[in-house]
């Protein structure tokens, strides 16, 4: 065979590669609407994230949240992940919400443009219930709470991890302390 060939060959390798590493990059985009809580009790407040994952996109548009005040948002966060050649990356829009009374609601689905076309989330259907009734001198439920969150449960040997503790209330507090902090073995 002649060099003439070889690099036909080459090349046609080379460009199907290409053209499935697109296409596989393509099929995994997805956009997608998740919430910490599908039943809550009144007064309590929810945290709704929208995510974009692998693909950039433009003119996010949320849902109403009818039946909700809305507490904070949108709060916006970037990550792209390159791991072992691998590239992914997320775009994010969280809200967090508190229903204005009892019963089942359904927050509608937010969209985004992406490469022209129109996507759109799946909508979610949050049930808000009644507080229960405490007998005298028992506590009326946690005023203050603190949740842990790390940034990803699948990690590797030297991956930096983050942590974020974050502070729930329903009272004001004008100061705190961390008066003692989890012990992190390995």
């Amino acid at each position: 065979m002649s060099k003439h060939w070889y690099k036909k060959i080459i090349g046609l390798i080379l460009l199907f590669s290409l053209v499935f590493s697109y296409i596989s990059l393509q099929a995994q985009v997805n956009f997608e609407a998740t919430t910490d809580a599908r039943e809550l009790v009144e007064n309590e407040y929810v945290e709704v994230t929208f995510t974009l994952k692998n693909a950039q996109g433009n003119n996010f548009q949320p849902p109403k949240f009818k039946g909700f005040n809305v507490l904070n948002g949108p709060s916006r966060s970037n990550r792209m992940t390159i791991l072992n050649g691998q590239r992914s990356q997320e775009m994010g829009y969280g809200y967090t919400i508190q229903p204005k009374q009892k019963g089942t609601y359904t927050i509608g689905p937010a969209s985004i443009n992406v490469g022209g076309k129109t996507m759109k989330t799946k909508p979610i259907s949050i049930k808000v219930v009644k507080a229960k009734t405490v007998a005298k001198g028992a506590s009326a439920g946690q005023e203050i709470f603190v949740r842990v969150e790390i940034d990803t449960t699948d990690v590797y040997l030297g991956q930096q991890i983050m942590v974020d503790y974050k502070l729930f209330t329903s009272v004001d507090v004008e100061n705190y302390d961390i008066i003692d902090e989890t012990e992190y073995p390995g």
